[in-house]
């Protein structure tokens, strides 16, 4: 729960779901650039919530292809190019169930929406027009290079400064889906909040016999990490 901390957030599977359009993108990419055809229980298992060059180094390695600089960017700027795809994103693209609320609950609260994120700017903003999602202040890292691989540290500092500085870094609440998510809050001084409900074992089919133990890895992943703060729906944020 959340009632005093002003909360900032994460876009991908925090706020948006872009679960099933990032894997359709993948495996169209991976086919168009490699002839490769994988099915969407190996993505997953990959951990496709990473840049995507090192989801793609590690992709290919895993299928004894030399991940060379020139095929991973081949590779990522088809994947890239996909992302913008109208079918793909008419048939995929959503808000997370009650984001819509969570979204009204935090104007109430008398705060601007605030989102970091390493997704290129220009793509977050179609995807964010498609379901109508309009945040006060928007931040892309993407290209930053930092300490620690944590380029989302200088978004997020920069994000502390566009509010005006009223508050200690500690007192702003950033949550995220991902394990670098928490680690970046941290590095930055503000308390880190893990977001459970979008995991990617949770865009599997309901019968897929990999998907509970994917989801639980994933989970564990964010436990791992010591959050100030474990959110399985985006009802708890602003709950009672």
């Amino acid at each position: 729960m959340v009632k005093d901390l002003p909360p900032l957030f994460d876009l991908d599977n925090t706020l948006l779901d872009t679960r099933l359009l990032a894997l359709e993108a993948y495996q169209r990419a991976l086919f168009e650039v490699v002839g490769l055809r994988l099915d969407q229980v190996s993505l997953v298992e990959a951990n496709p919530g990473v840049p995507a060059v090192d989801f793609l180094t590690k992709v290919l390695s895993r299928r004894g292809i030399a991940p060379d600089a020139v095929l991973v960017e081949r590779t990522r700027a088809a994947f890239r190019r996909w992302l913008h795809d109208e079918e793909l994103l008419w048939s995929t693209l959503r808000l997370v169930p009650g984001i819509e609320v969570l979204v009204r609950d935090l104007r109430a609260a008398g705060w601007p929406l605030v989102i970091i994120t390493q997704k290129p700017q220009s793509i977050a903003e179609v995807h964010m027009a498609r379901v109508d999602l309009q945040p006060d202040i928007l931040i892309s890292t993407e290209g930053r290079s930092e300490v620690g691989a944590l380029p989302k540290v200088s978004g997020l500092l920069q994000a502390l400064d566009e509010l005006g500085g009223r508050h200690a870094p500690s007192s702003y609440l950033y949550v995220g889906d991902a394990p670098a998510d928490c680690r970046a809050a941290k590095a930055a001084g503000l308390r880190a909040a893990a977001a459970c409900w979008c995991t990617w074992a949770g865009a599997l089919p309901q019968g897929c016999p990999e998907r509970e133990l994917l989801h639980l890895r994933q989970v564990a992943a964010l436990v791992i990490e010591r959050p100030d703060r474990l959110f399985t729906s985006p009802e708890e944020v602003f709950g009672d």
